[in-house]
């Protein structure tokens, strides 16, 4: 029926005396995509879907455009629960909706809307419908039993989330609608670079008042330049044709890099009238500061509260982050985590949520971290500082020298 080239692993099979062609390629990172930027393709398939993140699998359905008239185009995959793909399948395809199960429906269609968006169905399948595995390897089953992995591979349960970095992120608690942000709060912006893959820039807010963090505002999305990039987040932070007050810019230490002999991409922001300030880059303490401020405070709400109908993408790809399975201190760097990295550079650069004690300068910290960096500031600066007849001040200059 036909040839397969090796070269363009490609098999060219003849159909009716017309040839199809059926390519195999590869998306290891989302960069990738743009790999296949002019294609077009009548099918896709996708094998092992929650291996790839949500960016690489809707870019690449942006190819799914017929060669041949009359073609409806279509995607299938393969899936298993688990994985850094897990969160964004599992809502994308309702998988926790039973009576959805096996039914053909469209996502999201209002009545009125004259296009409608491509249906999707879920066909769900246990090790048991594998009649190869059965015949070839009964006892596969029993290994399975006893397996961390029981409810994912051998019950097919798609509820399970196993190996989710921020189990503790609840939408609703984490969440609010926006209001208007004082003018007299402080504020700062975080930036994680992209271009082929997405940036991500922030927004936040302090409630003084309460220590409390509000994130308020968003700017995400790939292939938008520097230049873009700088002049888009100065003009977004104007607010009544007034400048907002922001303390900071804190921006991926990535930026600071020169390129090929030219301007570092922190250079060309500060030419279009954003001036950014070096982040900390330090993967496993800004984890656990991100789990700080996802603690309850002692009002019963969170430290850190995120506009839901302003910041959709943080939002969405924070609780779906998995921990690398190679060291779960920290989060997979393969998934769609440009929003949480943007923000971790931000709870860096401030201090740690604290409960302020009355008639105390100490103050309650909320991660065992900070309470570290408390201890060791007490006993390096406060008491040298005393004990030499200076001030807290100098002891900090000294230090920073």
């Amino acid at each position: 029926m036909g040839r397969y080239a090796v070269k363009d692993r490609t098999w060219k099979i003849y159909t009716s005396g017309q040839p199809s062609y059926i390519h195999f390629g590869h998306c290891k990172n989302e960069s990738d995509v743009y790999d296949y930027h002019s294609a077009q393709y009548d099918a896709m398939y996708f094998d092992e879907l929650t291996h790839w993140t949500e960016f690489q699998y809707t870019y690449l359905l942006t190819r799914l455009r017929p060669n041949v008239a009359g073609v409806t185009p279509y995607a299938k995959a393969s899936a298993n629960p688990g994985g850094i793909g897990h969160g964004w399948v599992r809502r994308r395809f309702r998988l926790w909706d039973l009576a959805i199960h096996y039914k053909v429906y469209r996502p999201d269609i209002e009545p009125e809307q004259e296009v409608q968006s491509p249906s999707r169905c879920f066909v769900p399948a246990k090790v048991t419908d594998n009649k190869f595995i059965m015949d070839n390897d009964p006892a596969y089953i029993e290994r399975l039993k006893s397996s961390p992995f029981r409810k994912q591979l051998l019950e097919g349960d798609w509820s399970v989330f196993s190996g989710q970095a921020f189990t503790e992120f609840k939408l609703g608690l984490h969440t609010c609608h926006s209001f208007e942000i004082p003018d007299s709060w402080e504020r700062w912006i975080s930036i994680d670079y992209g271009y082929s893959r997405p940036s991500a820039i922030y927004w936040h807010a302090r409630e003084p008042e309460t220590g409390r963090i509000y994130t308020y505002r968003e700017l995400y999305g790939p292939q938008i330049k520097e230049v873009d990039q700088a002049r888009r987040t100065v003009a977004m932070s104007v607010k009544d044709g007034k400048a907002e007050k922001v303390l900071a810019t804190i921006a991926d230490p990535s930026v600071f890099s020169p390129r090929g002999g030219g301007s570092s991409i922190a250079e060309i922001y500060g030419q279009n009238g954003l001036v950014v300030e070096r982040g900390n880059r330090e993967r496993k303490s800004g984890k656990a500061r991100v789990h700080s401020y996802l603690s309850i405070a002692p009002d019963k709400k969170p430290w850190w509260m995120i506009f839901a109908d302003r910041c959709p993408n943080l939002v969405r790809t924070l609780p779906e982050l998995v921990l690398d399975e190679n060291d779960t201190e920290d989060v997979d760097t393969r998934q769609e985590d440009h929003a949480y990295d943007s923000c971790r550079y931000f709870f860096m650069h401030i201090r740690p949520p604290r409960i302020i004690q009355t008639g105390d300068a100490s103050a309650q910290l909320t991660d065992e971290a900070s309470t570290k960096e408390w201890d060791w500031f007490k006993k390096h600066i406060m008491q040298n500082s005393i004990k030499n007849n200076r001030s807290i001040g100098s002891g900090i200059n000294d230090i920073r020298e």
